[in-house]
């Protein structure tokens, strides 16, 4: 009879831990009305909007899919400076500030070992998307556009 309990606990645990990663997912996507769409076309986004996940970014990860990005949202516009730390594949970095892109940083190559190569925004920005390599010129992105995400 223990066995069975012991059973049930278990599939109620598991259970349970299901739900709380599926709400995680739920709540880090929320924040879009509707699927993004990216001058058009459909991007899966992953938002960095606190200081840990901001930290993080897409660091120590094998890849990046096709149609995905990541998008750093800060509290306020400000200078921001990025690094490619613990990256494995290259990036483009969209910097902008109300929507708008103020510049491209192209083909971005990852580094693993210090010290990082810097790359300030070339000014304030209060959000900046990260792409796989080319995906901003995929995108047709260009400076100056609005992106509404």
């Amino acid at each position: 009879m223990a066995s069975k309990h012991k059973k049930i606990a278990g599939g109620i645990i598991i259970s349970f831990l299901l739900l709380v990663a599926a709400g995680t997912i739920f709540f880090r996507f929320q924040k879009f009305k509707k699927p993004p769409l990216l001058n058009g076309q459909p991007i899966a986004i992953e938002v960095a909007d606190t200081p840990e996940s901001r930290y993080q970014g897409l660091s120590d990860r094998a890849s990046l899919c096709s149609r995905c990005g990541m998008l750093f949202l800060f509290p306020a516009s400000a200078q921001q400076t990025f690094v490619m730390r613990r990256m494995h594949f290259p990036l483009d970095i969209v910097w902008m500030n109300k929507n708008i892109i103020v510049r491209i940083d192209s083909k971005l190559p990852p580094e693993n070992t210090e010290p990082y190569t810097l790359y300030p925004s070339p000014g304030e920005v209060d959000s900046v998307l990260e792409l796989n390599a080319g995906a901003a010129e995929t995108y047709g992105l260009l400076v100056g556009q609005k992106i509404s995400l």
